[in-house]
């Protein structure tokens, strides 16, 4: 996000500075070109080198119209082919050289589509992530420099004429002194110096963005391996689970033939009363079993005694630890797999006693209280916190701050919550603490309106 923004501010200044400086048009402009070539028609030799020198810095600056538009042209415009887009470049920056030569009357315009063309071709052979975008801008200056010191060649100039401009004056004053030859051979040197440099550039940048590709193809390949690994781990894990849970439903099918054969032979009501309560504990488990195997059962439960069956599970664990609760809206009622749903809360909980087990002041908090259509379970810690650049792959299958830990848990509370259409609220600061907050609708599984 920041390379983005950076990218943009960047591309701005480019803008703006080819807003301020354009061509011929401007005062610095023309002070600039007043200073080269005073300097050139004072008598000393020296004095071309030195303005060929400060002229390669303005014409860099002044050929910025052809940097901008390439970087605009080829960074936003992807659904064209290179070719349409090489033709399309070339149309364009002669109609606004064009202009300029028109309107301004410069006759080196023709650099200016050279440079461009040149650039356009540059980028196409190049891959664009974001993380070589400055590499690619200083291999555009490369470039951009290495044409400028071609404008002061005499050589050059008898082909493309520049009327009234520093380069004109410069090739003029080298023939006058008899450096023409000179000064041919120095910018046609520094021109395929700087030219090679480029080149040079080009071929790192190209093994670089290649290398980077592949390695994020590998990440890409070792995520895609590891999420199919979780998901038949997951596959395993509850298919397991849904074998065993099936089969204790075996040893209950015989108590509760036990248990009626045994009402049946006897007639002592003290042991018919105990006969009945065997097979209700029975009928109860079974539904509890139902529940386990199958998500999409669903039952009537109030919020009190949702909290009594999660307290019952953790108060044993946790016996003289800091637990608080401050329950509201207990009388509200849930339609909800109860056994699933308290599962995610007692995983939530042993977290959060996980997070202070090595705090003396450790304390974790148990919440509910109505929210608009909602009843919120809110279980806050005062423990190590989790780090923000990882606080969204806490929800994800085989992720885990533990070691030794299969990475289930939190995952699992997502599901159960968004199954039952409801949300979840995660804040958390690092050594100050974690509160989690799960959202679950009033009344039924009805649709939620949460976003």
């Amino acid at each position: 996000m920041k390379q983005k923004i950076i990218k943009k501010i960047f591309l701005v200044t480019l803008i703006v500075a080819a807003i301020l400086l354009p061509h011929e048009a401007t005062t610095l402009a023309r002070l600039t070109d007043r200073f080269i070539i005073d300097s050139v028609w004072e008598g000393q030799s020296s004095k071309v080198f030195q303005a060929v020198l400060i002229g390669t810095g303005y014409y860099l600056m002044r050929d910025i119209g052809a940097l901008i538009f390439i970087f605009y042209f080829f960074e936003t415009v992807n659904k064209l082919k290179p070719i349409l887009k090489t033709f399309l470049s070339f149309l364009l920056l002669i109609s606004f050289y064009g202009y300029l030569y028109y309107k301004f009357q410069i006759g080196d315009f023709v650099f200016g589509i050279l440079i461009g063309c040149v650039l356009f071709f540059l980028f196409s052979g190049l891959k664009t992530p974001e993380n070589i975008f400055w590499s690619k801008s200083f291999l555009v200056l490369q470039v951009l420099l290495a044409f400028s010191w071609l404008k002061y060649s005499p050589f050059i100039n008898k082909f493309f004429y520049s009327f009234g401009t520093p380069a004109e004056e410069v090739s003029l004053v080298a023939q006058f002194y008899g450096a023409d030859t000179a000064l041919n051979w120095i910018t046609v040197i520094m021109f395929f110096i700087i030219m090679m440099t480029a080149l040079i550039s080009t071929f790192l940048i190209s093994i670089y963005s290649t290398q980077m590709e592949i390695i994020s193809r590998q990440k890409e390949n070792e995520l895609e391996v590891e999420r199919y690994r979780l998901q038949v781990q997951e596959a395993r894990v509850f298919q397991e689970l849904h074998s065993l849970v099936h089969d204790l439903k075996t040893p209950l099918m015989t108590i509760q033939g036990l248990s009626s054969l045994i009402g049946l032979m006897v007639d002592s009501p003290k042991l018919q009363e105990y006969v009945q309560k065997i097979e209700q504990a029975v009928e109860n488990v079974n539904k509890m079993i139902s529940e386990i195997l199958y998500d999409d059962v669903r039952k009537t439960i109030t919020v009190e005694e949702l909290i009594n069956y999660v307290r019952a599970h953790v108060f044993p664990k946790y016996t003289g630890q800091g637990i608080f609760f401050e329950l509201l809206d207990q009388k509200e009622k849930l339609l909800i797999n109860h056994i699933r749903v308290a599962r995610s809360l007692i995983n939530v909980i042993e977290n959060a006693f996980a997070a202070t087990a090595n705090k003396p002041d450790g304390r974790v908090t148990i919440k509910t209280y109505k929210e608009g259509n909602y009843i919120c379970f809110e279980i806050a810690d005062n423990g190590v916190g989790i780090p923000p650049e990882i606080q969204e792959e806490i929800w994800t299958w085989g992720f885990s701050l533990k070691e030794k830990k299969s990475g289930l848990g939190l995952p699992f509370v997502k599901r159960v919550v968004e199954n039952h259409n409801g949300y979840i609220q995660l804040h958390s600061e690092v050594n100050k603490g974690t509160t989690v907050k799960i959202f679950l609708p009033l009344g039924g599984y009805g649709e939620s309106t949460h976003n």
